[in-house]
């Protein structure tokens, strides 16, 4: 069966392979044995020339390929795999994450409700250590299952691990392409600046497959702190030295007591894992904003650089204002858009009995909103 406007599928699926992990297999597998009678597609965008195997026969044009380049970025493959999407919903699994079964199912009960954006929670699925488990905790612990389901705007961290309309999604024109980081929160952060409300519901799940060492902890948790130090700092906006080191010790405290907070609901078991692995928690959180804090302090502009740089500074200049004018605009059709009455006919959603039966909306304020 299909629709007038080209939507041969309820749901594509975009496995983002871009590092060729060898997880990728058994991210695949979990998509291909998902138990539902949805009509699913699944594009897996690749910078292996070979393409990658497939674990078990499947039906013919259930999977697509797209090749990208191997130093393509994040937001780049997603728009890759949306620029090929047929189905009414687009949803993304990392090729290091296994979805949990009823991943496809709940996705796509919850969007009946007639919601745009559905968000999802996260396991652990790597080895049981303190340091993998002080790691996960630390990067994921806002989007633990014990969390509640709710209607959720940024910057409550809950809303990441979207799935959301197609034709909402292009309309936005897809993702930043050219974020290492964050592009998934940046448009989590539009969704909510054009009012568009994101489920959280947290019988949605993926296993994350994180397999550290000790120091491969630290290490990670440095980098991913350096990225978005990177992201954050603009040769348009100055910054103050004290500003990144004065914080320096309040953000890692914080963000350690935030992830053994948020996991704190779990099961007996679970408290006693969090407990264990705090130690861990804190020095990912240390690691991780100590990067953050240095490549602030080094990457803020001083007036020799603005005079150094100028003619690089303009071009810079030109090309934010282009692209700001260009999401401006897209934000003032989508927000026309969405203002149709049967855009926004959405059913209450349900927190207690996970959107299935419609009641009271729940919508709870933004994180760390008192």
């Amino acid at each position: 069966m299909h629709s007038h406007d080209g939507v041969d599928f309820d749901i594509s699926v975009v496995l983002l392979a871009t590092r060729n992990a060898p997880t990728l297999g058994l991210a695949l597998r979990s998509l291909l044995v998902q138990q539902n009678n949805a009509r699913m597609e699944i594009i897996i965008v690749t910078s292996d020339p070979r393409g990658p195997q497939i674990p078990i026969p499947t039906p013919e044009n259930m999977i697509r390929i797209v090749k990208c380049d191997a130093n393509s970025m994040p937001g780049q493959g997603r728009n890759l795999g949306l620029a090929r999407a047929r189905g009414r919903i687009v949803a993304f699994l990392a090729e290091d994450c296994v979805a949990a079964e009823g991943w496809i199912t709940e996705r796509l009960s919850t969007h009946s409700l007639g919601y745009h954006a559905v968000a999802s929670a996260v396991t652990h699925g790597g080895s049981q250590t303190p340091w993998a488990i002080g790691m996960h905790n630390f990067l994921f612990a806002h989007r633990h299952p014990s969390r509640r389901s709710a209607v959720v705007a940024f910057p409550d961290a809950r809303g990441h691990g979207l799935s959301i309309s197609r034709e909402l999604l292009n309309r936005m024109g897809g993702y930043e392409p050219d974020m290492r980081i964050g592009e998934d929160t940046q448009l989590y952060e539009r969704l909510s600046r054009l009012g568009v409300p994101v489920v959280f519901n947290n019988r949605i799940r993926c296993e994350h497959l994180g397999h550290w060492t000790p120091w491969g902890t630290l290490r990670d948790a440095f980098i991913r702190g350096r990225r978005r130090g990177q992201l954050e700092t603009n040769v348009l906006h100055e910054c103050i030295r004290k500003d990144s080191v004065g914080s320096l010790y309040s953000r890692a405290a914080r963000g350690a007591w935030n992830a053994i907070r948020d996991t704190w609901p779990n099961s007996l078991l679970g408290r006693v894992l969090a407990v264990a692995a705090s130690p861990w928690t804190a020095l990912a959180s240390t690691s991780y904003h100590l990067a953050w804090a240095v490549t602030r302090i080094t990457l803020i502009p001083t007036a020799d650089y603005h005079r150094m740089r100028d003619e690089q500074s303009l071009l810079s200049v030109l090309h934010e204002n282009r692209a700001t004018e260009e999401r401006q605009l897209s934000d003032a059709a989508t927000r026309a858009w969405l203002e149709v009455p049967t855009r926004d006919a959405r059913t209450p959603f349900d927190s207690a009995s996970q959107g299935h039966i419609p009641c009271t909306l729940h919508v709870e304020p933004p994180f760390g909103a008192s």
